[in-house]
């Protein structure tokens, strides 16, 4: 599918949780995909298989970026940072790893930011698929009245 028109039709990115998600796996698909199979991962998903890693990438000043990206369109960093009361260095390190992400693009000399979705979603499947369950053990008390 082509890049341009896959940020036109889906709007959404997608965090995904997958616990089963594995380098090993990954590199199985690069290789199937190389070898013919038509199955590519959409740019608008991005698989992790730990919590703590979606939460590092988008975190709750970086979810703030984002929203004021999209409500006030600042001409650049600078003016995002102002709008939000944040340091610049700050700000800018949160756009880049937006950026790097592929949720908004720095356009320009004047590195000008612009979400390329409407939303970003947490897809996080719920399932007891392969999840031990611990029943809960009963203890008798010993002691005599």
């Amino acid at each position: 599918m082509n890049n341009k028109l896959m940020k036109v039709t889906n709007k959404t990115f997608i965090f995904q949780y997958d616990p089963y998600f594995s380098p090993k796996r990954m590199f199985g698909e690069f290789k199937e995909a190389i070898n013919g199979k038509n199955y590519i991962q959409p740019e608008n998903v991005m698989v992790a298989n730990d919590l703590s890693t979606i939460h590092h990438i988008i975190s709750k000043s970086r979810l703030k970026l984002f929203a004021c990206i999209k409500e006030h369109r600042p001409d650049n960093i600078r003016k995002l940072a102002s709008l939000l009361n944040r340091d610049y260095t700050n700000v800018w390190r949160d756009c880049w790893v937006l950026a790097n992400c592929g949720i908004i693009e720095l356009k320009g000399d004047e590195n000008k930011p612009v979400v390329l979705y409407d939303q970003i979603v947490l897809d996080f499947p719920v399932s007891n698929k392969g999840v031990p369950v611990k029943k809960p053990t009963q203890t008798r008390s010993t002691a005599q009245p």
